[in-house]
């Protein structure tokens, strides 16, 4: 069956996610599939089913799925979050789905619906989801600071702190800082 949604999201080495949405059955009985999959080639990486879902006696009910992303170092850490309808048949399961959200857990969840495996191909990342790849975007985290400012540079790529006593928007003195 083919996702009614889709979206591509950066993950962290080891790290807990939940994914959250609202679901209004109209004509039971429902299944919805969580995938994540490789963002280039598509391939399903881990993903579980809700099982069946039937009648919410005109009710909107909300699902949450966590799963965990792979440890140790992945070449790329950008996957695609996949949304299916996989009841057989295909008429009388209507259903609506609203605010689908991904959320990074900062504690280990009690319970873990599946571990993915780390996607083979690389793509883009768009911290910002704007659209714009971070390579190419000039505020790739979309907080109305300019990534040039945020993250002066020198070539060699040793982050610098500068300060403007004169109120010039140029910098009159440069600190070199150690990491």
């Amino acid at each position: 069956m083919p996702a009614f949604y889709e979206r591509n999201f950066s993950f962290t080495a080891n790290g807990y996610y939940e994914v959250s949405f609202w679901m209004y059955v109209v004509n039971p009985t429902t299944q919805t599939r969580l995938s994540i999959k490789d963002p280039v080639s598509g391939v399903e990486l881990g993903g579980v089913s809700t099982g069946s879902i039937g009648s919410q006696s005109a009710n909107w009910q909300e699902y949450k799925l966590n799963f965990r992303a792979p440890a140790g170092t992945c070449f790329n850490t950008v996957a695609k979050l996949s949304l299916q309808n996989v009841f057989p048949g295909g008429s009388g399961n209507d259903y609506y789905i609203d605010d689908i959200k991904v959320t990074r857990l900062t504690a280990t969840p009690t319970a873990t619906d599946f571990t993915f495996v780390c996607p083979t191909n690389s793509v883009a990342v768009d911290t910002d989801g704007d659209g714009i790849p971070d390579y190419a975007d000039l505020d790739d985290d979309n907080d109305g600071i300019l990534d040039t400012a945020e993250n002066f540079c020198e070539t060699e790529g040793t982050p610098y702190a500068y300060s403007d006593t004169f109120g010039t928007g140029t910098a009159t003195a440069v600190t070199r800082l150690m990491l």
